[in-house]
């Protein structure tokens, strides 16, 4: 079982979302959280993530999967005057850098199309200093958490759209994470350097302790945007509701209304400008992260913003809602365009282990399947040879291995005991080989490549593995048609499968089961040609 640990290293808390399974039947396993190590006034992640690793005896096998704030990247929206995909990518590192103050050379950048039409198309560039980037993983590595995927947190939070435009608001310790989605895709991400901690500190200002200000914080009600208007006169009597009232005599309420009231309005001037850039209006809030739980926020938004707000069902609570998203995202249930290419691109142990164990199950069966296949061939022939007759024998060992003398060969004993000679010692010659080339012969090597650019979204899961006299076939599982028609491509890429071909596709449930067959005679030739 396959487990994966979505990491938010928050400011506040520390946090962990676990996920257990394997292909497509990943479940949420445990949430779990610690107050995140400050040092000089700046938060330790490595030191923090040693205490929440405490303990758990999966951390060094599980696959991590992290988020990259935005506030150290950028994503900007991208419109181009045509539709053609490879146009679009081969145009858009240009466009980009003429639009940011930036050197590419020195940049992360991937990107991922919107939505053509018309003519015209719209993409979403991510860019991120690879130097911070490198320093993200590195921070996370000290504390032997490396991430497979390192993902912008305002993109994760997508996965918690559901439909219409909504906005997902992350209210953290520090800093508030928005992203603009549209049907569940993510359109654009924002971050206000602004979030509960600013509450508690607007709090103190009444002569309270920081602890004494956030334990009434998460006691309080925060009245709305115009009952504070109402309650904020000289009448002698009011009729205003309680939590009003209170703000008017009590300069701990008054001072935490103000306080929320100026996060909310750099949040609305956010959602404005937004909504000015994509000339689409929002329908809806779905409010998270740990200040979010602060008693009548939802409510304070909606009156202030005019638009339904909602509360994210968390399972471990509204503070976890980053770090689910992320392991949703290691799970492959949601979409997440990864920082990690190039020079950056995870190769390390962890990375094998996850594709074996989940997304890459049956990647790493068709590895050691295809292994087995090319040595079986060789077996084979030797074996089916040898029940042949006495002339059938010795022309076949004389035209496999041409430097034998025909004297050696006059009977079959004397024909097979020579062929077995000769496989003994190609197979020692292999042995060999493979321990100075890593241990792989030059089949599986290449097999291993196929593996190794498998994205994260690519899944198969080999079910049965035949090997007939003229054909190899393969029954096996996917998530999808494109899928299948994305792992055809890539089997048919390697010369000796380039004749590899899919068929009898059939979609049950969310599982598309199909077979892929590979002619031997391709399979032979590329073998015969790549001795020596």
């Amino acid at each position: 079982m396959a487990t994966i640990l979505g990491l938010d290293t928050g400011s506040w808390r520390t946090r962990l979302a676990r996920m257990d399974g394997s292909f497509r039947r990943f479940v949420p396993g445990e949430q779990r959280e610690v107050p995140t190590l400050w040092d000089a006034g700046q938060p330790m992640i490595s030191p923090s993530l040693v205490v929440l690793a405490e303990g758990d005896k999966s951390w060094a096998q599980a696959d991590r999967v992290a988020s990259f704030p935005l506030e150290s990247g950028s994503i900007r929206l991208v419109k181009l005057p045509f539709s053609d995909k490879k146009m679009i990518e081969s145009t858009l590192p240009s466009e980009v850098e003429s639009s940011v103050p930036y050197d590419l050379e020195e940049m992360v950048l991937v990107s991922r199309l919107l939505d053509t039409g018309e003519g015209k198309s719209r993409s979403l560039a991510m860019l991120a200093r690879k130097q911070a980037v490198q320093a993200r993983i590195d921070e996370l590595a000290r504390a032997h958490s490396e991430p497979r995927l390192l993902a912008f947190d305002a993109e994760l939070l997508a996965c918690w759209s559901t439909q219409g435009t909504q906005v997902i608001v992350d209210v953290g310790h520090r800093r508030t994470v928005i992203a603009l989605c549209q049907n569940g895709q993510f359109l654009a991400g924002r971050v206000i350097s602004s979030g509960s901690a600013a509450w508690t500190e607007a709090i103190t200002g009444a002569g309270l302790s920081w602890e004494e200000a956030e334990q009434w914080k998460h006691q309080s009600i925060i009245p709305a945007p115009a009952e504070v208007e109402e309650g904020s006169g000289d009448t002698e009597e009011t009729t205003v509701p309680a939590p009003v009232a209170l703000a008017k005599v009590d300069p701990k309420m008054r001072l935490l209304a103000e306080a929320v009231a100026a996060w909310a309005r750099d949040l609305r001037t956010t959602l404005i400008a937004l909504e000015d850039l994509y000339e689409i209006g929002v329908d809806g809030i779905v409010l998270g992260g740990g200040g979010s739980q602060l008693g009548g926020l939802g409510e304070h938004l909606e009156i202030l913003l005019g638009v339904p707000v909602s509360a994210a069902q968390v399972a471990g609570g509204p503070g976890f809602m980053l770090a689910v998203a992320v392991a949703r995202a290691g799970a492959g249930e949601v979409r997440a365009t990864d920082l990690r290419v190039g020079e950056l691109a995870h190769h390390g142990e962890a990375e094998l282990m996850w594709r074996v164990a989940t997304v890459g199950a049956g990647a790493a069966a068709l590895l050691t399947l295809m292994g087995v296949m090319w040595f079986g061939l060789q077996f084979r022939s030797v074996w089916a040879r040898s029940a042949e007759l006495d002339d059938q024998m010795r022309s076949t060992v004389q035209s496999v291995f041409p430097d034998i003398p025909a004297s050696a060969l006059q009977t079959s004993s004397s024909a097979l005991a020579m062929m077995q000679q000769r496989t003994a010692e190609t197979a020692r010659r292999v042995e060999v080989l493979g321990a100075v080339a890593g241990g792989l012969p030059p089949t599986l090597e290449t097999l291993k490549q196929i593996t190794q650019v498998l994205p994260p979204d690519v899944k198969i899961d080999v079910k049965e593995f035949n090997a007939e006299p003229d054909a190899i076939m393969m029954k096996a599982e996917t998530d999808s048609y494109d899928t299948a028609a994305r792992i055809e491509q890539l089997i048919k890429s390697v010369p000796a499968f380039s004749q590899a071909r899919k068929a009898e596709e059939k979609k049950v449930g969310e599982i598309l089961q199909f077979t892929i067959m590979i002619p031997l005679g391709a399979v032979e030739a590329a073998a015969d040609g790549g001795e020596g």
